[in-house]
């Protein structure tokens, strides 16, 4: 009895929760995953700045735990013209990178090729954790409740005067 098993190669899932970057871009991982000799990361990207943005894919790295850094792979299809997003706007932005991955179970999104509005100079806009353990998005804890008004001051009362 002879067994094919054709592409089987197991898929390890990672995860990040949305993050807002310091830059004022929005980075909210929508699947990532490790696959053979690749990691597979399809993000949602939305400009929160009050400016435009160009998101350059190929300013795009994936540092590893051991301190390697794997640039963005491209294939023959691969887009490279970034994309333009006006304040407000986000769009899908898919990156892969090649190379010896095996037993990877964290890594960091290095969110990089980022132009801010007229200067065309491409910019870290920050990085992204990524891991096999997720971690559902907490809600924002309850605003404080508001402070009570300042006590009353009253003057001192003392015994009253009395005339001679």
């Amino acid at each position: 009895m002879v067994v094919l098993l054709a592409g089987c190669s197991s898929r390890v899932s990672l995860y990040a929760p949305p993050t807002n970057l310091a830059s004022g871009v929005y980075v909210k991982i929508t699947q990532a995953y490790v696959r053979g000799d690749r990691i597979y990361v399809e993000t949602w990207i939305m400009n929160a700045t009050q400016g435009p943005i160009a998101v350059d894919r190929d300013g795009f790295a994936l540092r590893l735990p051991d301190g390697r850094v794997l640039p963005r792979s491209s294939g023959t299809f691969t887009r490279h013209t970034p994309y333009q997003l006006a304040p407000g706007v986000g769009r899908d932005v898919n990156v892969d990178f090649k190379g010896d991955v095996d037993g990877v179970t964290a890594a960091t999104l290095l969110v990089g090729g980022v132009s801010f509005g007229t200067d065309p100079m491409p910019r870290m806009a920050g990085e992204v954790a990524l891991s096999t353990t997720y971690v559902a998005p907490q809600p924002a804890p309850p605003a404080p409740a508001p402070a009570p008004p300042p006590a009353e001051v009253k003057p001192p009362s003392g015994p009253a005067a009395s005339a001679p």
